[in-house]
């Protein structure tokens, strides 16, 4: 049971960190991309530094603690366990230009990324719908794993991401396949 909440955490991680590292805005000018390209993947090399970091404490963490299963999503995400995971990735990731959530409605875990400062325009939808297409493996895993961990059927991870208005750019959801226990 240890092994199954250790890649269960692994995949949490990698969710998170996928995530939180697939920011980017519309921008008409080349040079205000390059620099946003810039920030971000130095952002992105210094998230790749704290998931290592976070992955090696979840690793000792779940050889210390005892395996749960939650009877449902809201209680998984309420959890003591996953607020402690996702606490510093929601302080860090929280920025004045973006907003990140995560809560458990039903059967799904919902991730939710609000770009405060954007409104959409149709530039954003392609570039949103890119990075979900770099994301899709690790999130397909953590809806995979969820069925170790959350008494639901049909685990499901949805990722969203708004603009400033609350109007979705893009979401792609992620059930869990029976064939991954």
């Amino acid at each position: 049971m240890r092994r199954i909440r250790g890649k269960f955490l692994w995949a949490l991680l990698a969710c998170t960190l996928a995530c939180a590292s697939a920011g980017c805005g519309a921008d008409d000018e080349a040079k205000a991309k390059a620099e946003e390209e810039k920030r971000l993947e130095e952002k992105e090399r210094e998230a790749a530094l704290e998931a290592e970091r976070e992955a090696e404490e979840a690793r000792a963490a779940a050889e210390r603690e005892p395996y749960y299963l939650y009877d449902n999503m809201e209680e998984y995400v309420a959890s003591d366990l996953v607020q402690n995971l996702l606490g510093s990735s929601l302080a860090e990731y929280n920025t004045d230009e973006i907003g990140f959530a995560v809560r458990g409605e039903g059967n799904r875990l919902i991730y939710e990324y609000t770009y405060k400062t954007l409104a959409m325009t149709e530039e954003m939808r392609p570039l949103m719908e890119q990075e979900l297409d770099k994301q899709a493996e690790a999130i397909q895993s953590v809806a995979d794993s969820l069925q170790d961990v959350v008494d639901v059927e049909q685990p499901t991870v949805v990722v969203r991401y708004l603009d400033m208005n609350g109007a979705q750019i893009a979401a792609r959801e992620y059930t869990a396949r029976q064939d991954a226990q």
